[in-house]
């Protein structure tokens, strides 16, 4: 949302879509209107501004927006993840909650409690409105069921995808915003991968282990076979994805992320002994690559939705110790030094140059490899850059894989040209910050230091980059 769509739905005053807190305090009763609005036609809530409409100030704190997003999720259910953004207006700061308009048959509840919005209330969803919802969600199925995504709706993994082309699939079901489609392929996708990769790694992971310390410049080459014995059901997982992605389709990538947060957990579980990294990590670097290989297409059009949801959107993923983790892929360090390649960060990114490619359908979506290899070299980067911003007392930024990409000085020069040029990509930048355009860009310098400054491990003469420091 842009500082003027904010201001416009501000001046409309509280109403079936909008509501207003002068306090980030108040988000018991801002979870409430999220989950009425989610039950109605969607819709926004505004801290820092007054019940009158006059825009006032919130004070944000550095965990302040985390642990907002956390209570929404731990008290809606089905858990809603709201867009939650910092903006700027007359000089002041204000946070926005969003929700969109979901689809008829979801329905959604608040501190346990069914609400919707009626005009400018809350009002407590009747036993009869609740299955009227659910009943017009049946009936939308049933009216959607000949839509182009939703007629070839089937799992994109498994013996049922035989034949699928996720390219084709994925077009349509963007173009036609077809969440019944989508919503079918994920979950039936899910559902085949959670068992046949459980079973997988319990298999594997009681075989032998011939030796216990790999010398280091065998590492990749040991590895690799492990990794690439899940790769081949991911292809179409990909695929599908970077059509989301290049159709700017944000919300269906929000969707797919259920898929990767499932990896995820999956290479988080405390597998019995013995069991090798290269076995049970598999799936978490196999989620790094797609989050990568779609990343790399936001970055080549400058989709700052699609790179928002792949960047800041929460994953939402279980722990080793069985407690859930809520954090989106800049907040998630681990994930850059794969355990599948045991824990070498720089192995992590020269599979991400590598493997990706030999996809005949990621080939498809970019005009060469070198394009591709730019368009990664540029998310990996933003990966960075967003870490610092939002970590700024760590001892040691973000790995800086993107220094061990060919081309990567050239492509990072060139976006940080199209952020120069463009306030709305700077302001798009400094949202996911969790900072305003000004503070973004005051920041820039000391930021991009760091990440020249920052080394590559015992390949030193990799180090050094030259992203530009004034911005």
């Amino acid at each position: 949302m842009t500082p003027e769509e904010a201001l416009q739905l501000i001046r409309q005053g509280e109403g079936q879509k909008v509501e207003f807190k002068q306090s980030l305090a108040e988000w018991n009763q801002a979870i409430k209107s999220l989950c009425a609005f989610a039950n109605a036609e969607g819709g926004t809530v505004f801290f820092g501004v007054s019940q009158a409409g006059d825009v006032l100030t919130v004070s944000v704190g550095a965990v302040t927006l985390d642990r907002f997003s956390n209570n929404i999720r731990a008290h809606t259910q089905a858990p809603l993840s709201p867009t939650i953004e910092r903006l700027t207006l007359e000089g002041k700061e204000i946070v926005a909650a969003t929700v969109p308009k979901h689809a008829r048959g979801q329905l959604f509840y608040a501190f346990n409690v069914p609400l919707v919005r009626v005009g400018a209330t809350n009002q407590v969803m009747t036993p009869a409105e609740q299955q009227a919802r659910l009943m017009e969600g049946q009936e939308d199925r049933s009216q959607e069921r000949d839509r182009p995504g939703s007629a070839v709706a089937r799992p994109l993994a498994g013996p049922e995808s035989q034949g699928i082309d996720a390219l084709a699939v994925g077009h349509r079901i963007a173009t036609a915003r077809d969440r019944v489609g989508l919503r079918t392929l994920v979950t039936s996708t899910r559902r085949f991968l959670l068992t046949e990769w459980s079973s997988r790694i319990e298999g594997m992971s009681g075989q032998p282990v011939a030796r216990t310390q790999i010398p280091s410049n065998e590492v990749y080459a040991y590895c690799l076979p492990y990794v690439e014995s899940f790769a081949p059901d991911i292809r179409l997982v990909e695929a599908f994805g970077l059509a989301l992605a290049e159709a700017e389709y944000a919300e269906g990538l929000t969707s797919m992320l259920r898929v990767v947060e499932d990896w995820i957990s999956m290479s988080d579980k405390p597998w019995p002994s013995p069991s090798l990294k290269a076995i049970t990590g598999a799936p978490a670097l196999l989620a790094l690559r797609v989050l990568a290989t779609w990343g790399a297409k936001a970055a080549e059009q400058t989709s700052a939705s699609v790179l928002a949801t792949l960047l800041t959107h929460p994953l939402d993923t279980v722990e080793w110790s069985g407690q859930s983790a809520t954090l989106p892929l800049v907040d998630r360090r681990d994930l850059f030094h794969p355990h599948a390649l045991l824990d070498r960060a720089d192995l992590g990114a020269r599979y991400l140059t590598e493997e990706p490619w030999k996809n005949s359908d990621v080939a498809k979506m970019f005009a060469s490899q070198q394009d591709y290899l730019s368009g990664l070299s540029q998310f990996l980067f933003l990966a960075a850059l967003l870490h610092e911003a939002r970590h700024p007392d760590e001892s040691w930024p973000l790995y800086p894989g993107f220094k061990l990409v060919q081309g990567s000085s050239r492509s990072i020069h060139t976006l940080v040209g199209r952020i120069s040029m463009r306030p709305q990509l700077m302001d798009s930048l400094a949202r996911m910050a969790n900072e305003d355009a000004e503070t973004f860009r005051s920041n820039w310098p000391k930021r991009a230091r760091r990440l020249n400054d920052a080394g590559l491990g015992d390949l030193y003469f990799r180090a050094s980059s030259d992203i530009p420091e004034e911005i």
